[in-house]
């Protein structure tokens, strides 16, 4: 199934989840980490009922980015209703404002939706193989080299996701031992980003990287054709 309804679902449930587990996710380990080097323990009187904002913004995302007509507009509909749930719900998390774990996170989420739908609804020209005025090779080789193109740019946001892969475990790990020293605290903080990270990298996979599969293999299917 890859119709535009279900690809706009699956971009809704991707801003919704990682703005629930997000904001959830700080509430609960922000409360529980007394060796927090600048706030100590915070606990968020409203940061689990913010996290149920994650329901609307569902909805919202879902019917907006239905309606949207435009590539432009598409993307911002795939992201702008959780930048809003997110800069608008920063007071709860006072004394620190903008929460950095939410603002990253839920930033790297908005990267992912909006690539995934460029890359959804980008128009590839290639009206011109259906022009029987042109010669056959003409015609072939100008549909080889729009699929290179698009094979370079598989290759290139698969191999830049999976560079980052490695590294990035990693450094969260590093950085988080300035923010706390305990060390129950510390695997507290690790385990929340790496439920991120594998929820993060999991919607990398399942969208812009697949919408440029997807665009690659209905290339090389359209090749197969008029060859």
């Amino acid at each position: 199934m890859d119709t535009d309804r279900h690809f706009a679902f699956k971009i809704a449930v991707i801003v919704a989840i990682g703005f629930c587990v997000s904001v959830a996710g700080a509430t609960y380990v922000d409360a529980r980490i007394p060796s927090h080097f600048k706030y100590g323990v915070r606990p968020y009187r409203y940061g689990y009922w913010i996290a149920l904002l994650a329901i609307p913004l569902f909805i919202c995302t879902l019917g907006a980015l239905s309606r949207a007509r435009t590539r432009g507009w598409k993307c911002a509909a795939a992201c702008g209703p959780l930048i809003y749930a997110v800069a608008t719900s920063q007071w709860a998390f006072a004394p620190e404002i903008p929460h950095q774990g939410i603002t990253l996170t839920c930033g790297m989420y908005a990267i992912t939706v909006v690539l995934a739908t460029w890359l959804r609804y980008s128009t590839i020209e290639i009206g011109y193989i259906r022009d029987q005025s042109l010669p056959l090779q003409v015609r072939l080789e100008g549909l080889k080299s729009v699929i290179t193109l698009w094979q370079g740019l598989a290759l290139a946001t698969a191999g830049g996701f999976l560079a980052l892969l490695v590294p990035w475990p990693v450094a969260v790990i590093n950085a988080n031992t300035h923010v706390a020293k305990a060390e129950a605290d510390l695997f507290l903080l690790n385990s929340l980003a790496m439920l991120q990270i594998g929820l993060i990298s999991v919607s990398f996979i399942v969208a812009p990287i697949r919408e440029v599969v997807l665009i690659v293999m209905r290339l090389t299917s359209t090749f197969r054709e008029l060859k």
